[in-house]
């Protein structure tokens, strides 16, 4: 299992949060081993290796990507997610903290928006 820390899909954030501008080729590189994949397993490229995991470490300042970084992950084949709090080491990161009741609640909405299935809309005439 590979796993990728991937905390936000915007450069922006991605750069606050990892103090570094890498996301672009954090993407290109992970795009390219999905091709890798799916050239050596065909069309059950999930079921190749290395399989992908994405970690996410939720903060104030990135819980808004989210659904973003899941709806990335799996177009890059991940098949699985670990999302955590930030863990409180100095007081910059203490701002950052959710509740965990915040936290657990925000999250379970984010999985629930991203992978139950979709109901389409009723068309209005």
């Amino acid at each position: 299992m590979l796993r990728v820390s991937l905390d936000s899909t915007s450069p922006e954030c991605y750069t606050d949060v990892r103090l570094g501008d890498a996301l672009p080729v954090v993407i290109q590189n992970l795009t390219e081993l999905r091709t890798q994949k799916f050239q050596t397993f065909g069309p059950s490229s999930w079921a190749g290796y290395p399989k992908l995991g994405i970690a996410f470490v939720a903060m104030k300042r990135n819980i808004h990507d989210l659904s973003e970084v899941i709806h990335l992950g799996s177009r890059l084949g991940a098949i699985e997610f670990s999302i955590s709090n930030v863990l409180t080491h100095n007081t910059e990161v203490l701002n950052e903290n959710l509740t965990n009741k915040t936290a657990t609640m925000y999250i379970v909405a984010v999985l629930r928006f991203c992978f139950l299935p979709r109901v389409p809309s009723p068309i209005l005439r």
